[in-house]
Order: structure tokens, then C-alpha cells, then sequence
């Protein structure tokens, strides 16, 4: 880790090194959440060459805010990864209380050698509690550069007048959803470099074996794999976090021995 700068209680302690000679990085908030007026800013950028995995040791909280109160809670994230670099954004779930006021925006800067793999997962109130987001505000954008083009875009926006909480056609009453994307090189065996998947058959074959992983996942009609412009979406819309956060780490270990032939490494903070 060459620079390793804070302001206020968001901090990294340093690198651990894995298995799979890939670098993890834990960004610790002790207050464990957000409330109204939060500004968390990370910026997160890889050297070339190197395979970077970034996480955090526990869930996100964006707290409720006082009825009239017009602060938000804003997390803005900037990822970028370099030439010849493996980029993995691997972070808990994020919970929002009922009557929070988030905004979120992430921004993935990729080089043109570059590889990505990312996820984010949304729990709408706290349903052991059972909590509904109710009167909540959450705003989501996410767009994807690839040599400082936009190549894909999200904006999800909630309020308590919409209906795309509880129709068909949104969330349909489902309480988390998550969202990971990738864009990989594949690196055939004994070679020094990488070919780039971009004939649209080569996608749709990675795409057809993600299908049927998640066929045999429990409950695998909350689950569906895309792919559009080159990045693979997977998505979970369902009742519960745990599922949609294994069945993310089982896919995210299908990629990289697709793509890379490695064995993923799972980070250690997860099992504390």
C-alpha cells in the first residue's frame, strides 16, 4: 500500500497478503453507520499488475433521520484499476432503517487492460425487526468507464411516493437486493497475455454457466445472469442477505477459475 491517508474515523490498517499472492484490504468505520450529514468519500486505485480485493468486517447502516431534516447521508465511492490489474469491491450488505435519506454513488474507473469484479447488496429496513423501509429516501447511481468511456449505467431511486417497492415490476415487495458485475480478460494456461472476451458467443457461454449455477442455488428464481457491453450482471431480488451474499462468493470463485485459473481466497475478516 503505497498512500494511506484518513480524515475522520474511516481508516485502513494495512495489506494482507493471501494464497492466491492477491492483496486484501479492509476499510474499518468504528462508528458502524451513517446519519444524517455523513459524507464518506473512498478512493480506491490499484498499481498495474497487481490483484487487489477490498472489503470491510461488517454491515453498512444508514440510520434513520429526523422527519424534516434536510442532511443526507451520502457515501460517494471512485474505484479504479490500473493496467494489467485485478480489481475485486467485495463489501457486506448495506441496511437502511426505515426513514433513512441515502444517497450512493459509485464510480469504476477501468484501464484497458483491466480486470473488475464488484457486488452491492441492499436490505430495505431491518426485517428480523420487522421493519419495512417505510418512509425512506435512498438514491443509488453506478456508472462503469472503460478507457474513460461509459460503458454501463444503473440509477435506482426510492421515495415514499413510488410504487417500485411494492409492484411486479420493481421490487415486488422483496426486501434485498443486490447487483454484481464483471468485466474479465480470459488468460488461457501458459500464456503471458490476456484476449479479451468480446465476441458476444464467448459472453453467452460464461452467461450459460452461470445459469446453471445458480439453477441449483435454493430458491433460484430470485437469481438471474445478463451480460451487456461486456459486463456481466448478476442479480438477487429476494427476502434475505445471506443467500444473495454466498451465492455472490460462489460465483465470484466460478469467475476467477474461468477467467484466471486461481483459486479464489475467501477474506479472513469474513469469518470473525
Amino acid at each position: 500500500m503505497a498512500d494511506n491517508t484518513h480524515i475522520g474515523p474511516l481508516r485502513v490498517q494495512r495489506t494482507f497478503k493471501a494464497e492466491d499472492e492477491s492483496r486484501h484490504v479492509y476499510i474499518l468505520h468504528p462508528p458502524g453507520g451513517y446519519v444524517a450529514g455523513d459524507l464518506i468519500d473512498i478512493h480506491v486505485e490499484t498499481q498495474d499488475s497487481s490483484h487487489v480485493v477490498v472489503t470491510s468486517p461488517g454491515a453498512s447502516k444508514f440510520y434513520r433521520c429526523e422527519p424534516g431534516n434536510p442532511n443526507k447521508q451520502t457515501q460517494t465511492l471512485n474505484l479504479r484499476a490500473k493496467q494489467h490489474s485485478l480489481l475485486e469491491w467485495l463489501p457486506p450488505e448495506t441496511i437502511f432503517f426505515k426513514d433513512a435519506n441515502a444517497h450512493l454513488e459509485t464510480n469504476i474507473q477501468l484501464d484497458a487492460n483491466s480486470d473488475f469484479i464488484g457486488w452491492e447488496i441492499a436490505c430495505l429496513g431491518r426485517t428480523a425487526s420487522g421493519e419495512t423501509f417505510g418512509q425512506g429516501r435512498l438514491t443509488q447511481t453506478l456508472n462503469l468507464f472503460q478507457n474513460d468511456v461509459l460503458i454501463h449505467r444503473e440509477r435506482l431511486r426510492l421515495t415514499p411516493e413510488d410504487a417500485i417497492q411494492s409492484q411486479p415490476w420493481g421490487l415486488d415487495q422483496q426486501p434485498v437486493f443486490g447487483t454484481l458485475l464483471a468485466v474479465l480478460k480470459h488468460r488461457q494456461e501458459g500464456q503471458s497475455s490476456s484476449l479479451r472476451f468480446d465476441r458476444q458467443d464467448q459472453l453467452l457461454a460464461v452467461v450459460a454457466n452461470l445459469r446453471e449455477q445458480i439453477s441449483e442455488f435454493p430458491e433460484a428464481q430470485h437469481w438471474s445472469v445478463t451480460t451487456k457491453s461486456g459486463v456481466i450482471l448478476v442479480r438477487y431480488l429476494g427476502p434475505h442477505s445471506e443467500p444473495c451474499k454466498n451465492g455472490f462468493s460462489q460465483i465470484r470463485d466460478n469467475l476467477l477459475k474461468t477467467f484466471k485459473q486461481i483459486e479464489a481466497s475467501t477474506p479472513r475478516i469474513w469469518a470473525t
